[in-house]
């Protein structure tokens, strides 16, 4: 009798120790994917991270050109303007030259009368 329910003690510590056996197993198991999912959680943040710098540093570029662009535009502008401007006081000069033409022709022609 004393031997039988030895034999059951030992059965229910095998059973429990297996059972202990079989969780830290599973445990271990668990770890390891934990592990695992936190290295890939890792790894994609890191990629999230080089996206938003190289979006970042685009969106800059961007903007960047788009100064440089819009100054160009300016200048164009300007030099535009420039122009029109020195178009018009040429206009001006030129109409101002064939009035002097027109007034030393008109002399010449009232000395030539005169003779």
């Amino acid at each position: 009798r004393d031997a039988a329910g030895t034999r059951q003690q030992l059965q229910q510590q095998a059973t429990q120790l297996a059972e202990a056996e079989g969780l830290s197993h599973g445990s271990a198991e668990v770890q390891a994917e934990l592990s695992q999912h936190m290295q890939q959680s890792m790894h994609l943040s890191q990629q999230l991270q080089a996206a938003l710098q190289a979006r970042e540093a685009a969106e800059d570029g961007l903007q960047s050109q788009t100064e440089v662009h819009a100054a160009e535009l300016d200048a164009l502008e300007d030099a535009n303007l420039r122009g029109i401007n020195a178009q018009a006081a040429g206009a001006h000069e030129l109409s101002r030259v064939r009035a002097q033409v027109a007034t030393a022709e008109q002399e010449a022609v009232r000395s030539q009368r005169a003779e």
